[in-house]
């Protein structure tokens, strides 16, 4: 019942463990879908986004390239440079650039240009490389405030015959990603973020208090693991505040942006701990309960084993000397005697009887002779130096001792300390003196024999102590036969 009980408690939690888990692995695949159909929302408003600016400045870079567009009025070529400039959102300005980085044509202020472009990361790369599209630059600051971010996207202008001609360049105001981000619902602790391929971060909402724009996680391992795998989802510990976050990113198109959205584990997981408190709870209850009634039962079955043991130890004890009683010396008898025809060795039994008792008893009463009995018992059970060796009360005043692996030598060594203690114990050279007679035997068990033949000859070597003067030990000498077997 115990174990049936302990098995119901383990077999119950492992369920609810169970359920538990699927629950958990459903508010995680939930989060990553939601999150993933915001990546690709927001993934396709910035790449059509990009994609008009593109458009634009394959339009200027084809119109800079046309041979006389220099000829033309300014105002028709300020047209055919910019004319698909307004369709690019949160347009700054567009410019066109000659062969050596000079401004030859602007669509919006002319505040905050430098003399040249020469030397900055798109200008020189389209110088280099032919084949190189669309280049995006790093966030950098145009005067002050809210809208100071910027970034720029550039398209390499070729002349006829093939040769870098200069570079068609547009701005883009970074609060556009702000507001887009903005015009999407969010859980309260959930960020997004758009980073470039090279780590630096280019809008974040919400923002964390301090302006971030610029800021190089390239060095983050979350990021690394961003760039490396493009798409999916994982969690691990934020960059920015140590949280424990559900990251799903994305690459947005082929351009060299990731796009980023940051999901608090607690907010993911806020229903499932509800639940899994609940659960848990009522679950800890009921195997607390279960587990209570099997310790009941348990702490009844052990007082029921403990009671059984003391009766048992009560039914096999003598209760007067606290030896052995004649059924459990009986038991120990056939079981060593049969070890004996087993392994070959020698067994002996000690019969021990109390000289004059009859006499004692009718002289000094009957307490008096249960208090020489005892002490008999004491002396022969300090006499016991082995676990298998035993004493018992035969009966009256007569005791054995059972002495497994033990030869006619050792049995005579026991039987003769025995004697001597109880005659130093209790013999003074009074008329009270009280002295034992013992007679033993040893035998190797065989086939022809059985154990009442050793208590036969232990005993008619007792009765030839007794025979001798008593306060004598005699034993009978095993057959050379006996001993050879």
């Amino acid at each position: 019942m115990i174990a049936g009980s302990a098995i119901g408690v383990m077999a119950l939690l492992a369920i609810v463990l169970s359920l538990l888990a699927m629950e958990h692995r459903s508010a995680t695949h939930l989060a990553r879908r939601s999150a993933g159909n915001l990546v690709q929302l927001i993934d396709a408003d910035i790449t059509r986004s990009i994609g008009l600016y593109d458009l634009a400045l394959q339009g200027a870079a084809t119109a800079a390239a046309t041979p006389g567009i220099d000829k033309l009025p300014p105002q028709l070529r300020r047209e055919l440079y910019f004319g698909r400039a307004v369709a690019a959102p949160h347009s700054e300005r567009m410019l066109i650039l000659d062969a050596d980085g000079r401004v030859i044509a602007n669509s919006g202020r002319g505040d905050h240009l430098p003399a040249s472009f020469r030397g900055r990361p798109c200008f020189d790369v389209h110088a280099r490389d032919p084949a190189h599209g669309l280049c995006i630059s790093s966030p950098y600051r145009l005067g002050a405030g809210a809208d100071a971010w910027h970034i720029a996207f550039s398209r390499r202008v070729a002349s006829a015959d093939g040769r870098f001609a200069g570079v068609a360049l547009g701005e883009m105001k970074l609060r556009y990603f702000s507001v887009l981000f903005r015009s999407l619902e969010f859980g309260a602790s959930t960020h997004v973020s758009l980073l470039q391929q090279d780590g630096a971060l280019l809008a974040r909402h919400p923002s964390t208090g301090r302006d971030m724009t610029g800021t190089d996680f390239s060095a983050s391992p979350n990021f690394q693991r961003m760039v490396r795998e493009r798409e999916g989802s994982f969690t691990a510990l934020s960059a920015v505040n140590g949280e424990v976050r559900l990251f799903t990113f994305s690459r947005v198109g082929e351009l060299p942006l990731v796009l980023l959205i940051a999901i608090s584990a607690d907010e993911v997981y806020a229903s499932w701990r509800r639940t899994a408190a609940l659960v848990g709870g009522a679950t800890l209850l009921l195997c607390l309960t279960g587990v209570g009634f099997a310790w009941l039962l348990r702490h009844e079955l052990r007082l029921r084993h403990e009671t059984g043991e003391r009766m048992a130890a009560l039914a096999a004890t003598d209760p007067l000397t606290g030896l052995a009683n004649r059924r459990q010396l009986d038991e120990r008898l056939d079981a060593e005697w049969q070890r004996s025809f087993h392994n070959k060795r020698p067994l002996s039994l000690l019969m021990i009887d109390v000289d004059r008792f009859k006499w004692v008893n009718d002289v000094h009463g009957h307490a008096r002779g249960d208090d020489i009995l005892c002490t008999i018992a004491n002396l022969i059970r300090q006499h016991l130096q082995r676990p298998a060796d035993a004493g018992a009360r035969y009966g009256g005043d007569e005791f054995c001792v059972l002495l497994p692996e033990t030869d006619e030598s050792g049995a005579a060594a026991v039987a003769e300390a025995i004697r001597a203690d109880v005659q130093r114990i209790l013999s003074h050279g009074g008329e009270a003196d009280v002295t034992v007679s013992i007679g033993y035997a040893s035998r190797i068990a065989t086939q022809h024999e059985d154990v009442l033949s050793m208590i036969a000859i232990a005993d008619a070597a007792l009765y030839e102590a007794k025979h001798r003067g008593r306060n004598k030990v005699v034993g009978e000498r095993c057959s050379e036969t006996d001993l050879e077997a």
